[in-house]
């Protein structure tokens, strides 16, 4: 809603609406006339005097959409060649540099950018990534009965939609991709700096004190290295692109990650299968064994799993 400097958008005014009818309903005059029912399935309806509930202002709102518009901006996909240059330029700072604080952003960086690519996950579900499942799956898919298909486990644990408690969800991605991708590296080098910090469980994406990342942050160094590449190579980022403005965290790695299945002639099905997770989750069903349960699951269909990230 803040895509203008010489307007307010619409999403950014309905915010009145939104809280004004919050307001009104919390307060006690309202409770003490509204009619609640409730379903056989446990649902339930309420009724609402509130003045922006009214015949009226609904259609107010429907015209004024129609009539300021929707100014939408998608993040950019993220080139797999840009994101190969990034990772060549973060490898290379995390040997030379001396001081530790730039090493370890340069490790976690490319940590996160390669999963959150080969996973295609949107920019908050790359802080899901739970340590103490990276380390207990490291070896999966180095194993001798892996060769044809080696591959890293990547585990996240959250609060997903409809359920009740923390679940675990086990991802699987390619240990090399097509493009030369080299995610079995960087997981190991992200677990070596995590051990050498004595940590072995919590949030993996974290600060030296153990918080999470702020996504805020995580986007300047990812800004960061894309300044870099716009500098010497502008033929991959225009001289005059904004890179703030048109890449962030949020969904530049999935839908690079999309557009370079797509191009590599990966199926509808094997994409659908990897970006719709949190809806399988939303049932109820496959997070809800052990882990070690879990993951002999996803051994059943791990080659068809592994389909998406080995075409990246």
């Amino acid at each position: 809603g803040v895509h203008s400097k010489e307007h307010q958008q619409l999403d950014t005014i309905r915010k009145l609406r939104t809280l004004y009818s919050h307001l009104y309903e919390s307060s006690a005059e309202a409770a003490t006339r509204r009619i609640m029912l409730r379903t056989e399935g446990g649902g339930e309806y309420r009724t609402s005097d509130c003045p922006t509930q009214s015949l009226f202002f609904t259609r107010f709102m429907t015209g004024l959409l129609h009539r300021m518009g929707k100014e939408i901006k998608m993040d950019r996909a993220l080139d797999v060649r840009i994101l190969i240059l990034i990772l060549k330029n973060l490898e290379k700072e995390a040997c030379e540099t001396r001081e530790y604080k730039v090493k370890r952003d340069s490790i976690i960086l490319g940590f996160y950018l390669i999963i959150a690519f080969t996973c295609s996950l949107r920019g908050n579900e790359g802080f899901m990534i739970d340590l103490n499942g990276l380390i207990d799956h490291v070896y999966d898919g180095k194993r001798p009965d892996d060769k044809d298909h080696p591959h890293v486990v990547i585990t996240l644990l959250g609060r997903f939609k409809n359920e009740w408690g923390e679940r675990w969800h086990i991802m699987l991605a390619a240990g090399r991709t097509a493009s030369g991708l080299e995610v079995r590296r960087w997981l190991e080098m992200f677990l070596v700096l995590m051990l050498s910090e004595g940590r072995y469980e919590g949030p993996a994406i974290c600060e030296e004190n153990g918080d999470v990342i702020s996504s805020g942050r995580m986007n300047q160094l990812f800004w960061k290295q894309l300044h870099r590449i716009q500098e010497l190579r502008s033929d991959l980022i225009k001289i005059d692109d904004d890179v703030e403005d048109i890449y962030n965290i949020r969904q530049s790695l999935r839908r690079g990650s999309q557009t370079t299945a797509r191009e590599a002639g990966v199926s509808g099905l094997d994409i659908d299968l990897i970006n719709r997770w949190t809806g399988v989750e939303a049932t109820g069903g496959r997070a809800s064994s052990a882990m070690r349960d879990y993951y002999t699951e996803i051994r059943l269909i791990h080659k068809r799993l592994l389909v998406y990230s080995e075409a990246l």
